[in-house]
């Protein structure tokens, strides 16, 4: 064999090697965002919160909605706190070992202690799990970031009109990630929303983009190149096609609250930055200087819930 045809020979071994590499993690990609590996859920050992099991379904498409409604009992009607999860969490929020865990770097998150202090505050709190996690149903398009899953919250809301212990004139939104993608697709859906606030939520496409390129650095971009593609072969939504900071300009007279952490190696303060200049409500971009990775920036929330308490309590007229 001359040295021509052996550099040819090395080439093509190096080359297959490396597409054989980009097909596997793109292909996994796409299941991720189609279906994500769903965490349990169940309620933390030694818990007395009033749990109430609830369950009602998307407005348009009736997909089934799990969740957990922790009421009050004061006799009165009582103003609401509904909790909006990310991807991939649950109502509880995320405590994986996986190897998505793992892939993510993901830390721990509680939910239900957020959902403890709203409800110390007077709230009926309302947790439940978006389509494609937790104990809800799947959907045939998958996860879409937001457009899909705003359908759940709306949903959730007319779960709340029904009762007759909820005042609808008093209704907050905490959303998280996705949750927070969520919130603002929904609030140029409804006026039932009071005020709202949104935990680094962030554009799809920015989101896989900074996620691959952290994880597999140039390699990223044809990475998540494929799994886009094989996103939309398999009838999921384009990931170019979720813009969150359109949503944001079309969520009416609401006041929102942005959180975002200023070291978000997977999303952007620039992304945060670009929704809340666009939200015609808005109240405050709150930036957590400290936090140094995703997580963090969701911790620091948790940690403070005092920056959504009285923020809620003043634009609910607590």
């Amino acid at each position: 064999m001359n040295l021509y045809n052996r550099a040819i020979r090395i080439f093509l071994i190096i080359f297959s090697a490396v597409a054989g590499f980009v097909v596997t993690c793109a292909w996994y990609i796409s299941r991720l965002i189609l279906s994500p590996p769903r965490l349990p859920v169940a309620l933390p050992l030694g818990s007395d919160m009033p749990v109430e099991q609830v369950q009602f379904p998307a407005v348009q498409d009736g997909l089934r909605i799990a969740g957990w409604l922790l009421p009050q009992a004061r006799g009165e009607k009582a103003p609401a706190m509904i909790i909006v999860h990310g991807w991939p969490q649950n109502r509880l929020g995320e405590d994986r070992t996986d190897i998505t865990g793992q892939i993510l770097k993901a830390e721990k998150l509680d939910y239900m202690s957020l959902a403890q202090a709203f409800h110390q505050d007077g709230y009926a709190v309302l947790m439940f799990d978006l389509r494609n996690h937790g104990q809800s149903a799947g959907s045939a398009g998958g996860v879409t970031f937001g457009l899909s899953e705003s359908l759940d919250l709306l949903g959730a809301i007319d779960y709340l009109g029904s009762r007759s212990d909820i005042d609808m004139e008093r209704i907050g939104v905490t959303g998280f990630s996705m949750g927070g993608n969520t919130t603002l697709y929904a609030l140029s859906r409804t006026d039932q929303i009071k005020a709202a606030a949104v935990i680094q939520p962030t554009t799809p496409k920015l989101f896989s983009h900074r996620l691959a390129t952290y994880l597999t650095g140039p390699l990223g971009t044809p990475i998540i190149w494929v799994a886009n593609m094989i996103v939309k072969l398999l009838g999921g939504t384009a990931l170019e096609d979720i813009d969150i900071v359109q949503a944001a300009s079309q969520a009416g007279k609401t006041p929102v609250l942005y959180i975002q952490g200023a070291g978000d190696q997977y999303g952007s303060l620039a992304d945060v930055e670009a929704m809340a200049a666009a939200t015609p409500n808005l109240v405050d971009l709150v930036v957590a200087a400290d936090a140094e990775n995703r997580y963090q920036g969701y911790t620091y929330a948790l940690h403070n819930p005092e920056i959504l308490r009285s923020y809620f309590q003043e634009h609910l007229n607590l």
